[in-house]
């Protein structure tokens, strides 16, 4: 598997945002129109695009900010008893993968490159699905909010999307640590 990170002139933009279409579309019959300016995908040997997921950063609007009570950096603050500053936030959107256990092998990755970045916390909105696979590889998950589906402003593209239980969920760097034995090399692995 191959990882790449795209912006929206990258050659390979438009097979990860179909990947991601096609994937919400068959899960949930969700149409999705939008997506972050940044997408990460793996590609497999013949060069197509397996998994997909848009990431935004402290320069970009955070999506699942708006299920918040305020901004994700004074959330997270109040629970990590520490203060957080916007730019060592990142947000996961998205994630979709064609092919059983991609999508742990591209937070793998995703994990790698927010921390060359020195991002600290990686938040998004997760389905009880995802929630217990990340539960099932040993690393906590802070519990934020409900996604509530009133607060989209396109509740009807998102078909059964938000039956799914979703909740805004975030993950601090050394939270992987925690899930991996405090091994950092393996901390990365331990989310494939």
């Amino acid at each position: 598997m191959f990882f790449v990170a795209m912006d929206r002139d990258h050659p390979l933009r438009a097979a990860a945002e179909e990947q991601i279409r096609e994937v919400y579309h068959r899960e949930y019959g969700a149409v999705l129109r939008e997506f972050p300016n940044t997408l990460v995908a793996l590609r497999d040997e013949n060069g197509e695009v397996v998994c997909a997921a848009g990431l935004r950063f402290a320069d970009d609007s955070f999506f699942s900010e708006r299920y918040l009570q305020g901004s994700i950096e004074d959330a997270l603050s109040d629970i990590w008893k520490r203060p957080v500053i916007r730019e060592q936030v990142a947000e996961v959107t998205c994630l979709a993968g064609r092919k059983a256990g991609m999508s742990l092998v591209l937070i793998r990755h995703i994990v790698k490159m927010c921390r060359e970045k020195g991002i600290a916390w990686a938040f998004f909105t997760a389905t009880d699905r995802l929630r217990t696979t990340l539960r099932r590889t040993g690393i906590p998950v802070l519990d934020m909010a409900p996604a509530d589906i009133s607060k989209v402003p396109n509740p009807d593209e998102w078909g059964a999307y938000y039956a799914t239980d979703p909740r805004v969920v975030a993950i601090h760097d050394d939270m992987v640590l925690l899930g991996s034995g405090g091994n950092r090399a393996e901390g990365a692995a331990a989310l494939a």
